[in-house]
């Protein structure tokens, strides 16, 4: 690997200059946000969604150290890069490697932040140390299910307590781990869903990690699209929506037409669990990183089942979502939120008050998506769209509440009581990274202001 040369980082060479600028002041960053480098190729194993085994064919290869630390101080150098996601399905399988490669990082002071992929398998407190002294934030595993009998079915070789306790380990090491679930297996039931959906907020609502869930994708050369190729469906909704949206509509014509050339973009109908049922999960998945209070509060306070309760009134709940290849992020969080708003809350004996945390949530979520969204329109866009003029949009949201957030905060915190005081909250964009969030009182004098970070979560 190490005779491939560099990627041509020259090509794209003032978008990366703005989004490492952009990004050495943010912490919480998008995985796509970080300068990709590919370390190495392979896996071990056997799983039947995935194509590894056939493109790999179970070997494993890396780049050597040195080409690795010489592609990290060119970008440094040449990009002032500060974040990097290093590429290898198990990274961290020689152990004696990545050691040695967190040593190097150190040695030569490069104060970066990086991410990579592995499995639980190959981690454990020796390298979990060196990884974090060295500055590793943030490992991705793929879990795909908490059903240990899913996890048999897809011939994963992962125990399941033995995976959580992984977790827990890598948490001690102050590095997030980032979990991915998958859901619509071919003998996946609502018993199985039921697990994975309760590991998957289990972390999906802690400081310390996160979680996501995405839909099965018939992926090219995997088993299950062998054994399953005649169930191909295309819906346009999948685990690659969020690439298809650039998607023109003849294109997506033609991926329909031609669904054994375009798997990934399909879907497989299996007779165990309502297709609904799962495009349900997905967007609650993507909604819940914008209402995450208000959702934690409805799922682990109240406890409310996702399927058994949430679904089953969103059935019966007049929704305005044709969930798409081209459906807007925006779109779906306004969905969930009308959801919550008419069907669940107001079945709450204290829904004034939760309602008033929801519509906070919702309203910081439309100011924080147009901050975003300026951000890269206005500057990565228009450097590779060249003259790519964008409507102006609004810079700033002011709501009047019945309550105090931090009131409402305590409130579910620890359950203190808590009594009506308007509040008006103005949320102001103040550059693409930053939101100003002014309290004021009834009478409008000012009461708190503060200064965030604006949030970013991958629509995917």
């Amino acid at each position: 690997l190490d005779k491939i040369p560099f990627s041509r980082y020259e090509f794209y060479q003032e978008p990366i200059e703005i989004l490492t600028g952009y990004t050495s002041c943010v912490d919480n960053i998008l995985l796509e946000e970080n300068i990709h480098i590919e370390a190495g190729r392979g896996c071990y194993y056997n799983c039947k969604f995935c194509s590894n085994p056939k493109l790999w064919k179970k070997e494993i290869r890396f780049k050597s150290i040195d080409r690795l630390i010489n592609e990290i101080e060119f970008c440094i150098e040449n990009y002032h890069a500060k974040n990097f996601c290093f590429h290898s399905q198990l990274f961290t399988a020689n152990k004696n490697y990545v050691i040695e490669f967190c040593k190097k990082i150190k040695n030569k002071r490069f104060n970066i932040k990086w991410s990579c992929f592995t499995r639980t398998e190959f981690v454990d407190s020796e390298i979990l140390k060196a990884m974090a002294e060295s500055g590793c934030k943030t490992i991705l595993f793929g879990i795909e299910s908490a059903s240990q009998k899913i996890l048999n079915d897809i011939n994963k070789k992962a125990v399941i307590e033995n995976e959580i306790k992984k977790i827990e380990l890598v948490m001690k090491y102050k590095i997030k781990p980032q979990l991915s679930f998958i859901i619509g297996f071919p003998t996946e039931n609502e018993k199985d869903l039921k697990k994975t959906l309760e590991l998957y907020f289990k972390y999906k609502f802690m400081r310390a990690a996160d979680s996501q869930i995405g839909l099965l994708a018939p992926v090219g050369y995997s088993k299950f699209l062998e054994e399953n190729s005649d169930k191909l469906e295309f819906d346009g909704i999948g685990t690659t929506t969020w690439n298809t949206k650039f998607f023109s509509s003849s294109s997506m014509d033609k991926v329909k037409q031609n669904k054994e050339i375009f798997p990934q973009n399909c879907y497989f109908k299996f007779d165990n669990i309502d297709r609904k049922k799962y495009i349900f999960i997905k967007m609650f998945d993507i909604a819940t990183s914008y209402l995450e209070e208000t959702v934690k509060y409805i799922i682990c306070t109240k406890k409310l089942s996702l399927i058994d309760d949430l679904y089953e009134e969103y059935k019966d709940w007049n929704g305005k979502v044709d969930f798409s290849w081209d459906c807007n992020l925006n779109i779906i969080i306004e969905e969930i939120y009308y959801f919550l708003k008419d069907c669940i809350i107001p079945k709450m004996e204290d829904s004034k008050i939760i309602s008033d945390l929801l519509y906070y949530e919702y309203n910081y979520s439309k100011i924080n998506n147009i901050a975003k969204k300026r951000f890269y329109n206005f500057y990565c866009n228009k450097v590779v769209l060249h003259k790519n003029k964008q409507p102006q949009e609004i810079n700033k949201i002011e709501i009047l509440l019945n309550y105090c957030v931090d009131d409402i905060r305590k409130y579910i915190k620890d359950g203190k009581n808590i009594h009506k005081k308007k509040r008006y909250y103005n949320l102001e964009i103040l550059d693409s990274n930053h939101i100003k969030i002014t309290e004021l009182n009834d009478k409008r004098k000012i009461l708190n202001q503060n200064v965030e970070v604006i949030f970013n979560h991958i629509e995917y």
